[in-house]
């Protein structure tokens, strides 16, 4: 079972943070332009951020020589990340609560039964042993 933990340990470690890092990418990328236009951010600059954004990412846009919009943009930036950070947040909480509900649905004990304890007798060897070998 632990080849299978391992795994899936490895799995997890590979897919988690790359699927989680494109929904934030598409998110943040997808709500960037409503808002610059929440922050004032109109017209030929306003598609110019979005097109370097598209392009470059975020980080792309914050490197830009904005002006006077410098703040406005910034700001636009910010709450576009946050946008697909929230998602991310909700995908990953979603993820690990049906996470939680397949183990302990796999984990549960069926009633009646308690675990087993193997007794050693006096020889040393557990009483399974002795029954079989007697």
């Amino acid at each position: 079972m632990r080849v299978g933990n391992n795994a899936f340990r490895q799995v997890g470690a590979a897919l988690g943070p790359a699927v989680l890092g494109a929904l934030l990418t598409a998110r943040a990328l997808d709500t960037f332009p409503a808002h610059l236009a929440d922050a004032g951010i109109t017209g030929a600059a306003g598609q110019s951020m979005a097109e370097t954004a598209r392009e470059g990412g975020l980080g792309a846009v914050a490197r830009m020589n904005l002006g006077a919009g410098t703040g406005q943009a910034l700001g636009a930036v910010g709450d576009a990340f946050l946008d697909g950070l929230r998602l991310c947040l909700i995908v990953a909480a979603a993820l690990t609560l049906f996470a939680a509900l397949v183990s302990a649905i796999l984990l549960r004990r069926p009633r009646g039964t308690s675990t087993s304890t193997v007794t050693a007798s006096s020889s040393g060897e557990p009483a399974a042993a002795q029954a079989h070998a007697g």
